[in-house]
């Protein structure tokens, strides 16, 4: 590209639009790669955990309980225990702290 034609404000026009741009892709860039990490978590703390596994975890992010999964999804574990007032609840993977089972290792 040839700017021996352009005039400062032009250049300063076209660089201004350059930096948004890259800009705009570091954002893209790093929101993509915390998803893939996010994902990446996501899938190992599902591969420890099985239905009837016991578990720990926290509820209302204060509080450690514990309780027996009864089923692992995508995004979350469902959970039996006394604390909820329907017997079960749904936790993220995230507030699951750990697997109490004895054999687990």
């Amino acid at each position: 590209m040839d700017f021996t034609d352009k005039t400062v404000g032009e250049l300063v026009e076209l660089r201004e639009k350059v930096s948004a741009e890259i800009k705009s892709l570091r954002e893209a860039a790093r929101a993509s790669a915390k998803a893939d990490a996010d994902a990446r978590e996501v899938a190992a703390r599902a591969a420890d955990l099985s239905e009837g596994d016991e578990v720990a975890f926290l509820f209302n992010r204060e509080r450690v309980e514990g309780g027996k999964v009864l089923r692992v999804s995508d995004k979350t574990v469902t959970i039996e225990a006394e604390v909820f007032s329907k017997g079960k609840g749904y936790r993220k993977y995230s507030e699951v702290l750990i697997d109490t089972d004895e054999d687990a290792e």
